[in-house]
């Protein structure tokens, strides 16, 4: 999840500013959550159970990748240390 602070500053700086260290993120959607934890409580069948609500793993660079090809806008990824990224 990215603070509104950085989704905002994204298009503004065409930078995605991050402290992953070039880590692997899964993501969902809201609804996708919603919808699955909905299903869990209200159906039978799911005690014990484990479920992985993520799709394909990316990087930020391949976000920023990814915007570049969307947007036509160069969306670049720019790695720092979590020290400098709380003191942005």
């Amino acid at each position: 999840h990215n603070p509104p602070a950085q989704t905002g500053r994204i298009p503004a700086t065409g930078t995605i500013v991050d402290a992953t260290g070039g880590a692997t993120i899964n993501a969902a959607r809201r609804a996708d959550y919603a919808a699955a934890a909905g299903a869990v409580l209200t159906e039978a069948g799911h005690v014990g159970k484990t479920y992985e609500l993520g799709g394909t793993g990316f990087t930020l660079a391949d976000l920023a990748a990814i915007i570049t090809d969307v947007t036509g806008t160069t969306v670049l990824e720019h790695g720092v240390s979590v020290a400098e990224l709380t003191a942005i």
